[in-house]
């Protein structure tokens, strides 16, 4: 059959049977070969919509700290992804809740129920003394006021630390208690994790607790103690300055490259802004970047937007 021609003509030997026919084609994409983020996917049946994944972005309610959020959101949303009825694209200082609510958040396909989650964003602090697994971004349920709650990934740091917080465990996000089996994250292509310390490997708890629970990539920016200026530079690329052109960061670069190789470009571009001139310009000779990231898991990922 000629690609685009859908009409085929044939002889009906037996009057009473003669008319127009409907034939089901299912067409299975068959290039896992050459591409190791391919799913093998079925194609689409006429007149059938695609199955968009969803993306959200969890950002903390205090200063500048919202921009990085609100910078993964407008990308995301560009590429294709979509919000989450009922959850929005983005929310500052969530509930648990919401949070939870979103990660376990599923629709019903023509293949069963799915989760359309891909790609989630969480922007925060890490206490000092527990950086890397700890991410405080979210708020008090019961009065709505903001005081910052901690998102705790490992069962170790949940006996250990959890209970230490003001109010106990119960306004604490335990990892476990979403992720059960090991992959129910499995349907995260992508998770970006920005606050102080998760850009460390050495305690890169959070990240690999992500990714021990079934998230494909999980991207960690930080230090231990974050400059957010560094954070954006990393995101959304070098501020454009008389006759230089845009350096691109890492949002900018995800939706060309593989989600590893669009960080270590963005970090490199960060690194090499400040040894090239940023001392002078912001003050402070000598200052060492305070800025480090990675990925984890499948670095060699594509985003995609459409789900089929």
């Amino acid at each position: 059959m000629t690609p685009g021609d859908h009409t085929v003509t044939f002889a009906i030997p037996c009057p009473p049977c003669a008319g127009d026919r409907t034939f089901l084609v299912s067409v299975r994409d068959g290039h896992a070969d050459t591409d190791r983020a391919h799913r093998l996917r079925w194609a689409l049946q006429h007149n059938q919509a695609g199955f968009l994944g969803g993306t959200i972005a969890f950002g903390y309610p205090q200063n500048e700290l919202t921009q990085e959020s609100e910078a993964f959101k407008d990308t995301m949303l560009a590429m294709g992804f979509r919000t989450l009825p009922p959850y929005p694209a983005k929310i500052e200082a969530p509930f648990i809740h919401q949070m939870r609510g979103a990660l376990e958040f599923t629709q019903v396909t023509r293949f069963g129920t799915a989760k359309p989650l891909k790609t989630v964003a969480f922007v925060g602090h890490s206490p000092e003394g527990y950086e890397g697994y700890a991410l405080t971004c979210n708020r008090v349920r019961e009065t709505g006021a903001w005081y910052p709650r901690t998102i705790v990934p490992t069962r170790a740091f949940y006996n250990s630390y959890a209970a230490q917080m003001p109010g106990g465990t119960h306004d604490c996000l335990v990892l476990e208690t979403v992720a059960s089996p090991p992959s129910q994250f499995a349907n995260l292509d992508m998770v970006v994790l920005c606050g102080c310390g998760l850009g460390e490997p050495v305690s890169a708890g959070l990240a690999e607790a992500f990714v021990a629970w079934g998230a494909k990539t999980v991207v960690a920016v930080g230090n231990k103690r974050l400059d957010y200026q560094d954070a954006m530079m990393f995101l959304t690329g070098i501020p454009t300055r008389t006759g230089e052109a845009h350096v691109p960061g890492f949002l900018d670069l995800v939706r060309t490259s593989t989600i590893g190789s669009a960080t270590a470009a963005a970090l490199a571009s960060v690194l090499d802004y400040y040894d090239s001139h940023a001392y002078a310009d912001i003050g402070i000779e000598g200052r060492k970047p305070r800025l480090r990231a990675f990925s984890l898991g499948s670095g060699d990922l594509r985003l995609r937007a459409s789900r089929r």
